[in-house]
């Protein structure tokens, strides 16, 4: 195989994705209690400023830990504006990998489905077992914020609600209802009906995009209840983060290396922000790292390393 189409350690700007997991560090404790926390609850927003790295935990840290106990993210992006919103998520839904059926019970032919319905119907499995579905909405502010059509993002906000508050949509409940009192649906179908989805929603969303959370506080209550920040990297996470994996074994476009300790405390140093200290420039942000500005740099590390051996210099 080429060299040059092997994974790399460090994505740069790119987030982590699922298979680069190996290589993921500096982060054990937020995929922890972040995992813990959307075990517990339905709804959990995760927020941080950009550049923390919330793709990446989700990505990389939160979806293998959440697969061990058999829940299995899907994650979801609202950036189509071609289209209504519910359009693409339930295309996107329907496409996932992980569906391996769909509940018939009580269907209604012609009917549009809404979210809280089809979540309901979609069966999902992990490794051919049955898993709870986590609904990631990675980059939530751009619901808000790209150009969707209102009708097209308040239908989107009232049917994430249904499903976020657990409650059957009005609509669907007044005809389920209707039908039940004329004999038209038995009793066993109508529990089925009364049955919520079993679900997990995160939405990830910037820091600076929070207030615009306000919007659907109303039909959404909880919605702030469940909160998870994302902070910067410490120094000792930092230093885990740029040192595990440039020794972690594996096909990658370079080889194993060890960064030596006079370079490492000189990144952790600009990274942050205590060569600018030392300058005497102020700064109120030491000790405080950025997972991009890290893997900006450790990128170019490794690819000046991938270039050395290519040119027998290493």
């Amino acid at each position: 195989m080429n060299i040059t189409s092997l994974p790399r350690r460090y994505p740069g700007l790119r987030p982590f994705e699922r298979s680069q997991s190996a290589v993921f560090h500096g982060r054990q404790a937020d995929i922890a209690n972040l995992s813990n926390l959307v075990l517990r609850e339905r709804l959990v927003l995760l927020f941080a400023k950009s550049g923390m790295g919330k793709t990446s935990l989700l990505q990389a840290g939160c979806a293998p830990e959440l697969e061990r106990q058999d829940f299995v993210p899907v994650f979801l992006r609202t950036e189509r504006s071609d289209r209504p919103l519910l359009a693409s998520i339930g295309e996107m839904l329907e496409k996932n990998p992980h569906v391996s059926g769909k509940d018939s019970t009580g269907l209604r032919p012609g009917a549009t489905q809404t979210l809280w319905e089809k979540m309901k119907r979609l069966e999902f499995d992990l490794d051919g077992l049955p898993a709870t579905p986590v609904l990631v909405l990675d980059q939530f502010e751009e619901s808000f914020t790209l150009a969707h059509s209102e009708a097209s993002r308040n239908q989107f906000f009232r049917e994430l609600a249904d499903l976020a508050n657990e409650t059957m949509p009005e609509e669907l409940r007044a005809t389920l209802l209707e039908q039940f009192e004329y004999g038209n649906l038995d009793v066993e179908t109508m529990q089925w009906w009364e049955q919520q989805p079993n679900v997990r929603i995160v939405l990830s969303i910037r820091s600076d995009f929070l207030h615009m959370i306000d919007r659907v506080s109303k039909s959404i209550p909880g919605i702030l209840r469940n909160r998870y920040e994302l902070l910067p990297l410490d120094r000792e996470k930092a230093r885990s983060a740029i040192t595990k994996p440039a020794d972690q074994g594996g096909n990658y476009a370079s080889q194993t290396f060890l960064y030596a300790p006079a370079a490492l405390e000189e990144m952790l140093d600009f990274l942050s922000g205590r060569d600018a200290a030392a300058e005497g420039k102020t700064t109120d942000k030491a000790e405080e790292i950025e997972a991009v500005n890290l893997q900006i740099i450790c990128q170019d590390v490794e690819e000046r390393i991938i270039d050395a051996k290519k040119t027998g210099r290493l």
